[in-house]
């Protein structure tokens, strides 16, 4: 929720900024292209709840994954469309409000009252709602940051709420067969293969980008550590410290270049970034079991 929120802000609060920078326009030009994305909103509210009891079986983590994904798509090419058409734009803003509302009724909704206990469906709704105003929170910061021309401008800002959605969609995917009756669990062995493939992808960029020899040397250390992780799964605790050393790194190299970001950089914290949700997902590995919550039939005790 809280990368939802990051992104699904950086559209609500900074759009009209945006569309006024970049097309050189006025505020209410700008304000007639974008409310647009209020239809999507809509359209997108209703009918992604309807498609999860119609297409799949009551199942809210698909339609968030594939609508994120989606969202993640669209904004990567957001900026080009805005500089090119002004049409192009709002019907590109009507689908976007789409990806972004519907997702978002789920989350605040019906999948926090599907995987609460009984009981507690209140306390989990607060507890969404926490991390996604957390969220957008950060989200206006880190905006308002890589905004700005010297930071990278407003290409560089959009591509990052595009990785928001993609690393939102990839945790939606890991409840794809969760329902109110079950938690599915995907197999222990993805993870350590997924952050092997994102960590290799990780050493790629900063080999090309020539980060500094200790950032490559310990990134190869952390393929092995994660590698061990198929024996003892620990090991991917020094993989994630690895990682997230290697994404402050990578970060702080471009902010003292004080150019604009390159795409061995971005590629670089968006894998490490990856590969720390990966073994953070290994070391808290555990297996499939029921999940009873308010929906499930009540049992003979109750009765």
């Amino acid at each position: 929720m809280g990368l939802l929120n990051a992104c699904r802000y950086g559209f609500l609060d900074w759009g009209v900024t945006h569309l006024m920078e970049t097309q050189k326009s006025g505020v209410g030009k700008a304000v007639l292209q974008f409310f647009v994305i209020a239809i999507g909103a809509t359209a997108g509210s209703y009918l992604s709840g309807w498609a999860t009891d119609r297409f799949f079986g009551s199942r809210r983590a698909p339609v968030i994954c594939v609508l994120m994904v989606l969202l993640g798509t669209l904004s990567l090419a957001y900026d080009w469309t805005v500089r090119h058409s002004a049409g192009g734009t709002m019907l590109m803003l009507v689908v976007i409000g789409f990806c972004i509302y519907g997702p978002q009724v789920l989350l605040v909704g019906t999948a926090p009252a599907d995987l609460a206990h009984r009981g507690t469906s209140a306390a989990a709704a607060g507890f969404v709602n926490f991390l996604g105003y957390m969220g957008a929170a950060t989200g206006d910061v880190v905006t308002g940051y890589f905004s700005s021309p010297k930071h990278g401008g407003w290409q560089t800002a959009i591509y990052i709420w595009a990785g928001w959605a993609f690393l939102g969609a990839i945790l939606a995917s890991l409840l794809w067969n969760t329902t109110a009756r079950k938690i599915g669990v995907m197999s222990g062995v993805i993870p350590k293969l997924g952050g092997m493939a994102t960590l290799g992808l990780a050493c790629v960029a900063i080999e090309v980008g020539e980060q500094p020899l200790e950032l490559r040397v310990a990134t190869y250390f952390g393929l092995v550590f994660l590698a061990n992780a198929f024996v003892e799964r620990r090991y991917a605790g020094l993989t994630m410290l690895i990682s997230a050393v290697g994404v402050l790194t990578v970060f702080i190299g471009f902010a003292r270049a004080k150019s604009g970001i390159t795409w061995n950089e971005s590629t670089a914290m968006i894998a490490f970034g990856l590969t720390i949700v990966a073994a953070l997902m290994v070391l808290v590995e555990q297996k499939e079991k029921p999940c009873e919550s308010l929906s499930s039939p009540p049992d003979a005790a109750d009765a």
